[in-house]
């Protein structure tokens, strides 16, 4: 059956010219975009902006992973965490922004989780554990299928049975703070209670309790919090007309920043000044990629590529791993030199395949789901 499909964990893929090749892939997507851009009202980090930061999170992950675990040379530049981190953000920010408007019972809240995350999570595990034991001849143990379908991936045979696992299990975690910091503290109470558990948790990592997490990471869903939190203050400055130009200054801010960042960390070697710029680049860039979306929306812009992507952006987390890395189906019909080309084609059948998941889980709502 292997030459149905190629199989990039141990075998690797030769990738020529790998900087100019990624900056392509990168160039496109923008080409991409913007071709598909048209005329549609937005407010702040309304439903349409952040649709569009998740299309946008999902594709720089895709392509990161083309690199980290297809390719057999990284290259730069990788956003794939910079873009967890968004995802992350984003999912603190739009929780406190639904809860503030209306806080939900314990019986709802988690309803709503199952149904948007752990329903997909479900389905594309039967599916992956079934291409496992049949093409890949792997078996699993009782005790870690019950495990992954918990949301439990700590162990490294989990977290690599699609490479997106890990993120399922931070999230879990991260929802469970948030019922119980929103719960039991209120306002700014509760803010304050998710940044000492996101500290705690940090703290996990560097004992090595906690497996996975980049220190962004740990910071990138209470920010989104805070920012739901303030969210209307930050809407009246943004909507003003004239702060355009205060906006462009503060992209090339934190523009510079980063450029400083990155050749800072090649110097310093004190490892909590280390620590801290490791930290800050992620999120200054996720601070960027809400500016660049923000101005488009201030002219009154949207692309429906992005929106249709960031509909899709959980469902092709769940889906790439198994096609971009374990079993590929279409870039090792062709050269390497055709990476390109055989790239977009193999995000064609996960965006298919996720759309895909997505009616079959409407139809799995209709029907058992009340």
């Amino acid at each position: 059956m292997s030459e149905f499909f190629s199989n990039y964990e141990s075998s690797k893929l030769v990738i020529d010219h790998p900087l100019f090749t990624n900056w392509m892939i990168l160039a496109l997507f923008i080409v991409f975009a913007a071709i598909t851009l048209s005329h549609q009202e937005s407010y702040f980090l309304d439903t349409v902006q952040t649709t569009q930061l998740k299309g946008i999170a999902i594709l720089l992950v895709v392509v990161g992973h083309l690199w980290t675990h297809v390719s057999l040379v990284e290259t730069t530049p990788n956003l794939s965490k910079n873009a967890v981190s968004m995802f992350l953000l984003l999912s603190g920010y739009g929780l406190t922004l639904s809860w503030n408007k209306n806080p939900l019972t314990s019986r709802t809240f988690f309803k709503k989780r199952l149904s948007k995350v752990m329903v997909p999570y479900w389905i594309t595990t039967i599916v992956i554990l079934i291409l496992d034991y049949f093409l890949l001849k792997r078996h699993y143990s009782t005790t870690d299928i019950v495990l992954t379908f918990f949301g439990i991936n700590f162990t490294e045979s989990l977290r690599h049975l699609d490479y997106a696992r890990w993120f399922i299990t931070f999230i879990i975690v991260y929802y469970l703070i948030f019922f119980l910091s929103t719960r039991y503290a209120p306002g700014l109470y509760s803010l304050v209670m998710i940044f000492l558990c996101s500290i705690l948790l940090f703290f996990l990592r560097r004992s090595e309790y906690l497996p996975f997490g980049s220190p962004h990471h740990f910071v990138s869903f209470p920010i989104g919090c805070t920012i739901a939190h303030f969210h209307k203050k930050i809407a009246q400055i943004i909507s003003r007309r004239h702060i355009i130009y205060a906006t462009i200054t503060l992209f090339i801010l934190c523009m510079t920043l980063i450029c400083y960042i990155t050749d800072a960390k090649q110097t310093i070697n004190d490892k909590y000044i280390s620590l801290l710029l490791n930290s800050s680049s992620p999120i200054l860039f996720c601070f960027i990629l809400i500016l660049i979306i923000s101005l488009i929306g201030q002219i009154g812009l949207v692309s429906k590529l992005l929106i249709f992507l960031g509909d899709l952006s959980y469902e092709i987390y769940l889906v790439h791993g198994i096609i971009l890395i374990k079993l590929n189906p279409i870039i090792g019909l062709l050269p390497s030199k055709y990476i390109i080309f055989s790239f977009f084609l193999t995000l064609l059948l996960i965006i298919s395949l996720s759309y895909c998941l997505i009616k079959f889980q409407n139809i799995i709502f209709r029907n058992f789901i009340k």
